[in-house]
């Protein structure tokens, strides 16, 4: 653990004023520590509070240095966000190209939705018989800590079969309205 002094609290203003990139914050009071403290180390002057406050004026504000790496980070974000940008809008308007709505296409989006549709009314079907078999069982038991797991389990049975029966007809109501507008 480093003594207080005046160079960890300058390199706690540096960290402060960089707190916005966690990294970069790291980086930089580790790398003005070295140079502060070897500066300090290397003042011929025996006095440690003395040394650390002329390696600290000699190296500058802190606010102008955080300002510079902060300038230097800005930069590089930007160049990452607007690289990742163009590579987004090229492939949305690949994706535009690309797929076209076919009958061969038609006829596999059909089938898929006739799979979903059969596997969710299976799964609605199961889950109601798993209800009837839960109710049987617990019809005859005394309320008790023991009703909860299993009254638990069937109520996120239920919510996950009606999230997917909710996702099939969103999805054949995309596809109805995609066939309108391509018949247009």
């Amino acid at each position: 653990m480093q003594e207080a002094g005046l160079i960890s609290d300058y390199l706690e203003s540096i960290a402060d004023a960089l707190s916005f990139d966690r990294s970069l914050s790291r980086r930089v009071r580790q790398e003005v520590e070295d140079h502060l403290r070897e500066a300090a180390a290397a003042d011929p002057i025996g006095d440690r509070l003395e040394a650390e406050r002329r390696a600290i004026a000699s190296f500058g504000a802190s606010h102008a240095i955080a300002a510079q790496f902060a300038i230097v980070s800005l930069a590089k974000h930007t160049r990452r966000v607007g690289a990742a940008a163009i590579v987004v809008i090229a492939a949305v308007f690949a994706a535009m190209k690309a797929p076209v709505f076919n009958p061969r296409y038609r006829q596999q989006l059909r089938r898929s939705f006739l799979l979903c549709a059969a596997a969710g009314g299976l799964l609605v079907v199961s889950v109601i018989s798993d209800g009837a078999l839960t109710a049987f069982r617990l019809s005859g038991a005394e309320v008790c800590a023991g009703f909860i797991v299993p009254l638990v389990s069937m109520t996120i049975e239920i919510v996950c079969a009606g999230v997917l029966v909710f996702q099939i007809r969103a999805m054949l109501r995309r596809a109805t309205s995609t066939a309108a507008l391509l018949k247009t």
